[in-house]
């Protein structure tokens, strides 16, 4: 529970900016004038699977998550000097795996030159420079999409890599929105 003083003291929801991202951005500028609290516990559990808003940003994505733009404002605003090394190496690591499920839904999508785009976004020294990530999985990841970037479109890997990274919850709502257009 947070108290409204604290809303009227951060400025206001940044919704229309961060559709999806809002409430993030929000506790990200909370936190950075106020003390918070972090319980170790689960006290609810996320939905997954009907079709919700974040679900629907995040099926077949080709642009960068919101949460990287947020942490980079916040990172800019003096956060970097409050980060740990560790976590900021962290954090481009996951924005290069970010780069790289971007890269995937442009092959599923058939958009090649979209695909040769993001992997530009890919750094190997980044990607390997944390223990967060699963290194060896990206890596191999980030050489197969640099190698199909190279050749004609292969509808088997396409079905392969959507049948890896969507679930069938996934699936239904891709469905849904395929036949909505």
């Amino acid at each position: 529970m947070i108290p409204a003083a604290v809303y009227r003291a951060v400025g206001p929801f940044r919704g229309q900016e961060f559709p999806v991202a809002g409430d993030f951005e929000m506790f990200f500028r909370i936190a950075r004038k106020y003390p918070v609290g972090i319980l170790d516990q689960h006290l609810m559990r996320y939905r997954w699977g009907h079709g919700n808003a974040d679900q629907l940003d995040r099926l077949l994505r080709t642009t960068p998550e919101p949460y990287f733009s947020i942490v980079d404002e916040h990172l800019a605003a003096g956060g970097r000097a409050l980060a740990r090394k560790s976590s900021l190496a962290a954090h481009e690591a996951h924005r290069c795996e970010g780069a790289l499920t971007r890269a995937v839904s442009c092959y599923i999508l058939k958009r090649p030159q979209e695909l040769r785009q993001v992997l530009k976004e890919v750094s190997l020294r980044r990607l390997l420079g944390s223990s967060k990530v699963q290194r060896f999985r990206l890596s191999v990841l980030y050489f197969l999409l640099l190698l199909l970037a190279r050749l004609p479109h292969l509808p088997v890997m396409a079905r392969v890599f959507r049948n890896r990274w969507y679930s069938r919850a996934e699936e239904t709502v891709f469905n849904k929105m395929a036949h909505a257009h």
